[in-house]
């Protein structure tokens, strides 16, 4: 494959990676802060890419927001925050409703959830 499609692919599989780590590892925060630095890496990869690509990207930014939000070191929620924001202003906040959804659905606790949907929800 040509370099675009390599990276299109690349993106794809992250966003896989990162929403399996966080349904399969969501109290391991050893496994959270690896899937952090590595979604962190493909946003930085995916930045000045096609439009196609940023938006791509922007699942692995939702990803990446739910981990910050389980891992919950200093300042992690406030960054989930900011992330879930600028996703849900790219795309939409049914998704990141569905995945929380999704996600309780797995038997994952969510900390604080009431919380966050508080200050990520438009609706509220």
């Amino acid at each position: 494959p040509d370099v675009l499609e390599w990276r299109r692919n690349y993106i794809y599989a992250c966003i896989d990676y990162t929403y399996f780590t966080v349904l399969a590892q969501h109290s391991n925060t050893n496994a959270l802060s690896e899937m952090i630095r590595d979604a962190e890496n493909v946003l930085y990869l995916a930045s000045g890419t096609s439009s196609e690509e940023q938006y791509l990207a922007l699942f692995v930014t939702s990803n990446l927001a739910h981990a910050l939000w389980l891992r919950g070191n200093a300042d992690d929620r406030d960054r989930a925050v900011l992330l879930y924001e600028q996703f849900i202003q790219q795309n939409s906040w049914y998704i990141i409703q569905k995945d929380l959804d999704d996600f309780r659905q797995a038997g994952i606790t969510w900390p604080d959830y009431e919380k966050l949907i508080d200050l990520i929800n438009p609706d509220m």
